[in-house]
């Protein structure tokens, strides 16, 4: 289903044949209270249920159903075989069982929606790694040229038909088209919203993943007990499951110097961190330097990366205004350092004065952008920069920030993060009513940046 409805979403003639009764039977309902109605409303989309394929040949696929003599259907495109969020076994990688497939259609075939990685096969690996087929798939048969892109698997060469409706002659989106950056809701824009409503809110919102505060900042903080084996771990990654909603990254831990060597023991806090992480199906861990002494702090990150590796975490270096790192070159410099990454928040990059060229030079180090708007004019203190960072932002598109500036010169697959709360926002329009109006100003304002810097470059980075 997610493979359908990314495709289609952009204009591609879709095919869809399968045994079952209904589509994507073992999705949750709210993951297909829209994309459902949208598939079927479509008009470059086929769907034949309660059937079989029975042989493809390139251009057209002889399908079979009970009770109905079998029927040649136009196909033209790629064959790519499902097997919903169903992890491998183990006992054949997904090259060989592509290979064998591929061998026995005599044409190639992609498997879309397997668990490909090493990372744990539970639901919320499958649900990110199916997400994660639908796009390289929809990049690669709608020709986006994006960086990388190409079907999950190793069969090379497979794009040899373009997908074309033959309802109405048109093709769907050629080379060079906007391809929609991912779009997340950060925990810090609800942050007292438990991290299994925060996917709820989120889905419903329209967004695609969250960033979950695994270890409170503050002592106000509510704490979130996500450790493996948690009743809110549990409900979270069911709630995941149910939406198709994925963790990017989780938060969030200010490294102060202890730990290491004395006292409270950081490593501790950030090895739990990482065990939180790793259940969610995160990537990255966001960190901030709080350390006088940079070159410990240094030791300690390159420690906190090399302990990553085997959680498949990446710590992700955020300068902040008001903390001890508190600039592009100085992230990027201890980045580098450690083997780690950085991640950018638009609030702190106008506090400190950043600038286009810095982020072009650390583009290679950012995974993700967080995004927010605010005033040019900063607070006058420190304290004054910290309530507005943790709990009064701009929203996207109603401040002075140039938001176009910074979200252009990060590539078009670079995902971004809403991180904007606003207590008193929130306490007028409840939570789900924040999080709808974030995402409507956020996709306006990446909608806005995409147009502009393809007119402007002919290219969409």
């Amino acid at each position: 289903m997610t493979v359908a409805d990314t495709l289609a979403s952009l204009g591609t003639a879709v095919l869809i044949v399968g045994p079952q009764a209904a589509l994507a039977p073992e999705s949750g309902r709210r993951a297909k209270i829209l994309a459902v109605p949208r598939l079927e409303a479509n008009p470059k989309v086929r769907i034949f249920l309660s059937s079989t394929i029975e042989e493809f040949d390139g251009t057209q696929v002889r399908i079979s159903r009970a009770g109905v003599e079998d029927q040649w259907i136009d196909a033209p495109g790629e064959l790519l075989v499902s097997r919903s969020v169903l992890p491998l076994d183990g006992s054949v990688s997904h090259e060989e069982r592509e290979a064998g497939l591929s061998l026995a259609a005599s044409v190639p075939v992609a498997l879309a929606g397997t668990v490909v990685d090493t990372a744990p096969a539970i639901v919320s690996n499958a649900v990110k790694s199916g997400y994660d087929a639908a796009q390289r798939i929809a990049a690669a048969l709608a020709g986006s040229g994006i960086a990388g892109a190409e079907f999950a698997g190793t069969v090379p060469d497979r794009r040899s038909f373009p997908a074309k409706s033959h309802a109405s002659g048109e093709f769907g989106a050629q080379a060079g088209e906007t391809q929609p950056r991912r779009l997340g809701l950060a925990q810090l824009s609800l942050v007292g919203t438990a991290p299994p409503d925060l996917v709820t809110i989120a889905a419903n919102a329209g967004f695609d993943f969250i960033g979950a505060r695994v270890r409170p900042v503050t002592a106000s903080e509510r704490p979130y007990d996500l450790q493996p084996g948690s009743p809110m771990l549990r409900e979270t990654l069911a709630r995941m499951a149910d939406t198709g909603i994925t963790v990017e990254d989780i938060e969030f831990l200010l490294l102060d110097g202890t730990g290491l060597q004395n006292g409270a023991d950081q490593r501790q806090a950030w090895l739990q961190m990482m065990e939180a992480g790793q259940a969610l199906g995160a990537s990255t861990l966001t960190v901030a330097c709080a350390d006088p002494d940079l070159d410990r702090f240094g030791d300690h990150l390159a420690q906190m990366t090399l302990d990553g590796k085997a959680y498949g975490i990446v710590p992700t270096l955020e300068p902040i205004a008001y903390q001890a790192v508190r600039s592009i070159p100085q992230a990027a410099a201890l980045a580098r350092r450690a083997g780690c990454k950085i991640v950018v928040d638009a609030l702190h990059f106008n506090r400190f004065g950043g600038s286009s060229e810095q982020l072009e030079a650390a583009a290679d180090l950012v995974p993700l952008i967080q995004l927010c708007d605010g005033p040019l004019s900063p607070p006058v203190t420190r304290d004054g920069l910290i309530t507005e960072s943790r709990s009064e932002r701009g929203v996207p598109g109603e401040g002075e920030f140039n938001l176009a500036t910074l979200i252009a010169a990060f590539p078009a697959g670079t995902p971004v993060s809403v991180e904007t709360p606003s207590d008193r926002r929130v306490a007028a329009l409840g939570g789900s009513g924040w999080a709808t109006h974030l995402k409507a100003a956020a996709g306006s304002v990446l909608r806005t940046t995409a147009i502009n810097t393809e007119a402007l470059t002919g290219s969409t980075k």
